[in-house]
This record gives structure tokens, C-alpha cells and sequence, in this order.
């Protein structure tokens, strides 16, 4: 039996590191346009928050 390992990220509203399904990737495109990651897959820089 293998343990799963859960990824972790670092909010950066309150600094907490949290389990990454449990935040909302916000992303800047190469457009420069700033969007919400639903899917934590889109191209760009990204960072986590809070819901």
C-alpha cells in the first residue's frame, strides 16, 4: 500500500501552506491578462489563494 503524496501550496493572502485543491489558481497570461485556473493546468505564472 502506497501513500499518495498531496501537493502542497502556499497561499499568498495569509501565507499558509494548504492542499492545492483546496485554493484557487489565479494566472497572468503571456497576453498579460490575468485569469481564474479552475483546472490548475493553464499556461502561465501562477499563484495560490484562499477561497
Amino acid at each position: 500500500m502506497t501513500n499518495k503524496k498531496i501537493p502542497m501550496r502556499k497561499c499568498v493572502g495569509c501565507q499558509e501552506m494548504k492542499e492545492k485543491k483546496s485554493l484557487i489558481r489565479v494566472v497572468k497570461t503571456a497576453e498579460g491578462d490575468i485569469i481564474l485556473d479552475d483546472t490548475g493546468k493553464k499556461n502561465g505564472r501562477g499563484a495560490y489563494i484562499c477561497k
